[in-house]
């Protein structure tokens, strides 16, 4: 899939490859009306699904809750299981508890590219036309980690935000 790029490189892309890509699987951010000063290129602030986010989120929470209610069901039907001293709450809570650090962990990338999202398209104006390089820093971030993942993704783009000041700059691609 591709994220995030420059005007010039999608349209160079769509043209090329206009058989290939599936138009419906492309999220494109809209450029904003803001123009990065020392690149002449404009800020993109790309839609943020929210409602999306929290019936994803409230799917996940729901489900959670039905295997952990499902695995007491199971355990139930065991006999060291009904020499247990510790409440029904209490066991529940802790498979919950599982359960929702298994589901973060399994979520984490989709999680990450949403935070960074969310400064694409709420971060100050000031802060987001600092960048000189092309594709700017949370473009490169959220393409370094679709390419490499989310520990190396975020290793790479922490290494280039460290390299974002004035003597660098120019297009590079993770």
């Amino acid at each position: 899939m591709v994220y995030a790029l420059p005007p010039f490189i999608r349209r160079s892309i769509l043209k090329k490859k206009k058989t290939f890509i599936d138009k419906r699987k492309i999220s494109f951010p809209e450029p904003s009306d803001e123009i990065y000063p020392e690149t002449k290129r404009r800020l993109i602030r790309p839609k943020i699904a929210f409602a999306r986010a929290i019936i994803m989120t409230l799917f996940v929470i729901i489900c959670i809750g039905l295997l952990s209610w499902g695995v007491l069901e199971t355990f139930s039907l065991f006999s060291w299981y009904q020499t247990l001293v510790i409440p029904t709450i209490a066991q529940f809570a802790i498979i919950y508890s599982i359960g929702s650090f298994l589901s973060v962990l399994f979520f984490s990338k989709r999680i990450t590219i949403f935070v960074i999202r969310l400064y694409q398209r709420y971060g100050p104006y000031e802060i987001r036309c600092r960048c000189l390089f092309i594709p700017n820093c949370s473009e490169y971030m959220i393409l370094a980690i679709n390419k490499y993942g989310l520990i190396q993704g975020i290793k790479k783009g922490i290494a280039r935000f460290k390299r974002c000041h004035a003597p660098n700059g120019g297009v590079d691609y993770p």
